[in-house]
């Protein structure tokens, strides 16, 4: 643990003395506590399409949504503090708009805030904090593993606004400490079959979000999936990470299996629409069925990654600061072929992934450019095209610029 006591002192000491969170918060514009606009979508399945024609497509960032007044007042908890770094918070605002200005008077309050968050000898976050209960954080939540997880993305979140504000020595010192944070939060927190604070709490929202986090490691994604899996139904907050979880583990049918039962059952509801169970399924729809997603800010660089369970057919428009961002897929399980066309500004970039829902496909062209043949790549046959990375699941392209590319599998 010296080398993380080092970092700290580094950090503390080119840390700026700054306003107080709250203050910095309630200068910012009304556009982070509004939202994004999540993808407007259709697809082969009627409830979805209803769903989507019935309800608004304005996503309030979670962890900053409502948070404008509370902060005004006085210093967050660490319940409320860290989500607002992280992934659901500023991290996502500056993804998805690209908003310098704001981060730039967010980030030096953010960072001072970040540094003052007290540890035990072992380097985890003490616990002892308790949030104010409620139908968000009730008292039977692991509040010892929620903390842990919520530190390791406001970390991840950290890094991102660092990069965005040219503070490019941060960046280093937060990556090392969540490296150094996930082996310890394994170590310390798998017990069993689960992650848990002790033997007798298993906590399927804590594990969730461990997911989500990306905190676990793939030698524990069985038992996970089990817990996951067979988790009741929850309230809106904690069911759009349970289902995020599920995505993530690759259960793509059962998630959207899920979704379509939430959606029916608000179909069926006789009292007012529930929005903020709306915006879950809405967010969800978007980024993970759809599968479009902001890389780099104002989605200069973006992620097409469809999860389309059992549909086979899906369409996807989703307005981004470059403009529109299109997509439309085909699929014919009968003879395992795929038609998939995405529309990129051209000031974007991106990754393109084409799902392989069957076998590997025997050849697949792009432009009518064959790229791919006999599970080989074949290179240089478009320029801004090139093979990246991928796995089981997907065949993952990366494009310098933006324009239309039409992929075929066969």
């Amino acid at each position: 643990m010296k080398k993380f006591s080092l970092s700290l002192l580094i950090l503390l000491l080119f840390c700026p003395k700054s306003s107080t969170l709250g203050q910095v918060i309630a200068e910012l514009p009304q556009q982070a506590t509004f939202g994004w606009t999540a993808a407007t979508i259709s697809c082969n399945d009627v409830s979805i399409n209803q769903f989507i024609k019935n309800t608004s497509s304005k996503v309030p960032y979670p962890a900053l949504d409502n948070n404008r007044t509370f902060l005004e007042d006085f210093t967050p908890k660490l319940s409320d503090g860290l989500p607002i770094i992280g992934t659901d918070g500023y991290a996502s605002y500056w993804l998805r708009t690209g908003d310098s200005t704001s981060i730039k008077q967010v980030y030096p309050v953010i960072k001072e805030w970040l540094l003052g968050i007290a540890f035990d000898k072992k380097g985890l976050l003490k616990s002892t904090e308790r949030p104010t209960y409620s139908s968000k954080f009730p008292k039977d939540l692991d509040f010892p593993v929620l903390y842990q997880t919520w530190y390791y993305q406001a970390l991840a979140g950290a890094s991102l606004l660092a990069n965005a504000t040219d503070n490019q020595h941060d960046i280093g010192i937060y990556e090392y400490r969540r490296q150094e944070f996930k082996d310890l939060f394994n170590e310390f927190f798998w017990k069993e079959n689960a992650y848990k604070s002790s033997k007798n709490k298993t906590d399927e929202r804590a594990n969730a979000l461990a997911i989500v986090a990306e905190l676990n490691t793939t030698d524990k994604d069985a038992l996970l999936r089990q817990l996951v899996l067979t988790q009741p139904p929850l309230t809106p907050y904690w069911e759009k990470y349970m289902l995020e979880s599920i995505f993530l583990l690759n259960e793509n049918e059962e998630a959207i299996r899920k979704i379509k039962e939430g959606i029916r059952k608000l179909s069926d509801s006789t009292v007012q629409l529930n929005t903020e169970q709306v915006s879950v399924y809405r967010s969800l729809l978007s980024d993970y069925v759809a599968g479009v997603r902001p890389i780099e800010a104002a989605f200069r660089n973006v992620l097409i990654q469809p999860r389309l369970g059992s549909l086979t057919q899906l369409t996807a428009n989703l307005k981004s600061p470059q403009g529109n961002i299109q997509l439309i897929i085909d699929y014919h399980p009968d003879n395992n072929s795929i038609n998939m066309t995405v529309d990129l500004p051209l000031a974007c970039k991106g990754i393109i992934s084409l799902p392989i829902l069957g076998d590997i496909y025997r050849y697949i062209t792009c432009n009518h450019r064959l790229i791919f043949s006999n599970q080989q790549y074949v290179p240089h046959s478009i320029t801004e095209l090139d093979l990246v990375v991928g796995n089981e699941h997907y065949l993952n392209f990366e494009v310098s610029k933006g324009g239309r590319y039409v992929f075929e599998g066969r």
